[in-house]
């Protein structure tokens, strides 16, 4: 089964099997996005992220969801993806 026909199936109800070898490792590519968000952050906020900073933090996450929700809705869209 091809990713676009899995896609193209009933979102999240779809059996993929195991998976097949991959070619990197997604847990060495997280970590480097991590890191280059806390670089950003330290040079737009002169700091890394810190508990106890006076911010929400779950909300700050659920916005950050939300946005998410939408770029992944974007993509299925452009993706001629019906939901």
């Amino acid at each position: 089964m091809s990713n676009d026909d899995a896609l193209n199936g009933a979102l999240g109800t779809l059996s993929q099997g195991k998976p097949q070898p991959g070619v990197k490792d997604v847990a060495t590519l997280v970590k480097a996005d991590i890191e280059a968000r806390v670089v950003l952050g330290e040079k737009e906020y002169g700091r890394r992220l810190e508990s106890g900073n006076g911010l929400l933090a779950i909300l700050h996450a659920y916005q950050e969801l939300l946005d998410l929700c939408l770029y992944l809705r974007q993509y299925l869209d452009e993706q001629g993806v019906e939901v």
